[in-house]
C-alpha cells in the first residue's frame, strides 16, 4: 500500500468523528434558531437530527462506498445502524418516560425526561449521515 492510499484510509476512518462534530454543530444551530437564543442548556440526548443515527449512517455509507455491499465491514455497520435506530426510537424513549414518572412521583426533576428521538429526528440523522458520508467521500476522492 502506498502513502496516498494510507492517507485516504485514515481520512475515511475518521469520517464518523467528523460527521459527529458537524451533526452536533447543526443540532446546536437548529435548536438555537428555533428557541431564538443560544441553546447551551439543551445539549444532550434527543433533538433534531439524531447524532447517533447520523454517525451510524455515515459509518455504514463510508463502508459501503469504500468496500462495496458484500464486505464484512459494510454488513457489520449495517447491523450497528439497525441497532442504533431501534435504540433511538424505542428503548431510550421508554427510559425518558420512566424518568418523567419518577420525577412526578418524587415531586422533583432529578431524572432526565427527554431521551431518544422521534421518527423525524432519526430520519434527519440518517439523511444527514448518509449525505455527509457521500460528500466527504467525494471530496477525499477529488483531493486524492
Amino acid at each position: 500500500m502506498n502513502e496516498l492510499e494510507t492517507i485516504t484510509i485514515y481520512l475515511i476512518l475518521i469520517s464518523p468523528i467528523v460527521c459527529w462534530f458537524f451533526t452536533g454543530c447543526f443540532k446546536f444551530i437548529f435548536r438555537s434558531a428555533k428557541s431564538l437564543s443560544l441553546s447551551t442548556d439543551n445539549i444532550g440526548y434527543g433533538g433534531f437530527p439524531s447524532n447517533h443515527s447520523s454517525v451510524a449512517a455515515c459509518t455504514f455509507t463510508i463502508c459501503f462506498l469504500t468496500n462495496g455491499p458484500e464486505s464484512s465491514g459494510t454488513i457489520a455497520s449495517f447491523g450497528l445502524l439497525i441497532i442504533v435506530v431501534i435504540d433511538a426510537l424505542g428503548l431510550r424513549n421508554n427510559i425518558g418516560k420512566i424518568g418523567a414518572s419518577l420525577n412526578k412521583i418524587e415531586g422533583k426533576s432529578n431524572h432526565r425526561e427527554v431521551m431518544g428521538h422521534s421518527k423525524i429526528e432519526v430520519l434527519g440523522g440518517l439523511i444527514f449521515g448518509i449525505s455527509f458520508a457521500i460528500f466527504y467521500y467525494t471530496i477525499i476522492k477529488i483531493i486524492f
